[in-house]
């Protein structure tokens, strides 16, 4: 039963308890001798006590009896993968793990971390990644909340006994994407290698040309960064993000390769690329210089919520167009966006969804094909967390 349910069938039932009371006076002749005022003001007194105990009672008492119950925080969306690990022995055990989620209260002396470790989970970057999914409103530099949702695990006697022998909970968010990304990194820095020697050999340099290089080598060692801080599991990173630079890294992967099969020279469009990922790619990097001092948890990764309107002008006239989804792609990869595109979740207008800091073309169209622009193309410059609002209109 609903809490303030609970408490208004309290009051209800000490109300119906009293008027029986004054029946009970009334039937025995106790109160014959009292005059009609004084059961008029014992009648109004019972009344502010019910209105007390109806709507003051139920305010104050909702939120503690919250705490401790189980969340009814969605974890469908989320792809989770566990492992029991024991830091001491540095080893493994895979168990079966349910996972749920629970309202807990914050304070001062009861930290995120001592949560974590009263929970039996592991407090890393990919866990802390989790906790951030949960509470989109919590901020590590004024976590002035009552509540927080955490997450908790439940399982058999191996699951207990393994709790007892040290293992704590090792979670891990969208591990196919993660594993993926770091195939590819490995794969795209041997072939950069390769291109770079063959290239050397075939044609003579130039500034394009040692741009290019310098742009491909970032661009290799910044996804090296990642590739390490994944595997160190060190700092909550945007699945997004990794899913993005994936999708850049494939493409880049399959260009390089021409170029080395061919042996021709580097297209115009293949250096734009390169300098588009770069770009991105400094934008991405610059959020891994934050500095925290000692205890401190690194923050979630930056977002900016996008807020999209769709208009159609007709005849001087400016209507929302509701029959319209609209679909973003990092700019580097605007040529092959019916493979890489993104997309909010909404159909119509206005929309919104937040977004990983980056340069990102945006469009509207049909949702059964996606590639083909209905409205304008912008591009999106995002460099920090804030709320941007922009509007799309129909060309077509």
């Amino acid at each position: 039963m609903k809490p303030q349910l609970r408490y208004k069938l309290l009051s209800c039932s000490i109300l119906i308890k009293a008027c029986s009371c004054f029946h009970i006076l009334k039937r025995d002749n106790i109160f014959i001798e009292f005059d009609a005022l004084f059961w008029i003001k014992v009648a109004q007194k019972t009344v502010t006590i019910f209105l007390f105990l109806l709507i003051i009672i139920p305010s104050i008492f909702q939120p503690m009896v919250l705490l401790g119950k189980e969340s009814n925080s969605d974890l469908s969306h989320l792809n989770i993968t566990t492992v029991l690990f024991n830091p001491h022995k540095n080893t493994t055990l895979t168990v079966p793990l349910n996972i749920y989620t629970e309202i807990q209260k914050y304070s001062a002396d009861k930290n995120i971390k001592k949560i974590f470790k009263q929970n039996g989970i592991l407090l890393d970057g990919e866990s802390l990644g989790l906790f951030y999914e949960l509470n989109p409103d919590y901020n590590n530099e004024t976590p002035n909340i009552y509540k927080i949702v955490v997450p908790k695990f439940s399982g058999n006697k191996d699951y207990l006994k393994a709790l007892e022998d040290g293992y704590l909970v090792a979670i891990t968010l969208d591990r196919n994407i993660k594993i993926e990304f770091i195939k590819m990194s490995e794969t795209l820095g041997l072939l950069k290698d390769q291109v770079s020697k063959n290239y050397n050999a075939l044609f003579e340099f130039n500034d394009v040309k040692s741009t290019f290089f310098e742009n491909l080598n970032s661009i290799c060692e910044i996804m090296r960064l990642f590739r390490v801080l994944l595997v160190e599991r060190t700092r909550p990173l945007s699945s997004e993000v990794i899913h993005q630079m994936t999708n850049e890294g494939e493409y880049l992967t399959h260009q390089l390769t021409e170029v080395l099969e061919k042996k021709h020279e580097l297209s115009t469009s293949t250096v734009e690329f390169v300098k588009q990922i770069m770009i991105n790619m400094e934008i991405r990097s610059s959020f891994l210089k934050e500095k925290k001092g000692p205890g401190k948890m690194p923050d979630r990764w930056p977002e900016s919520r996008v807020i999209v309107r769709i208009f159609n002008l007709k005849n001087g006239k400016r209507t929302e167009v509701q029959d319209l989804r609209v679909h973003y792609v990092p700019k580097a990869l605007w040529k092959v966006r019916e493979k890489y595109k993104d997309f909010f979740c909404q159909i119509g207008s206005p929309v919104s969804k937040t977004i990983p800091c980056a340069n990102y073309c945006i469009w509207a169209s049909k949702p059964e094909n996606a590639a083909e622009p209905l409205t304008e193309k912008m591009e999106l410059s995002l460099r920090k967390e804030e709320q941007v609002e922009l509007d799309l209109v129909m060309i077509k």
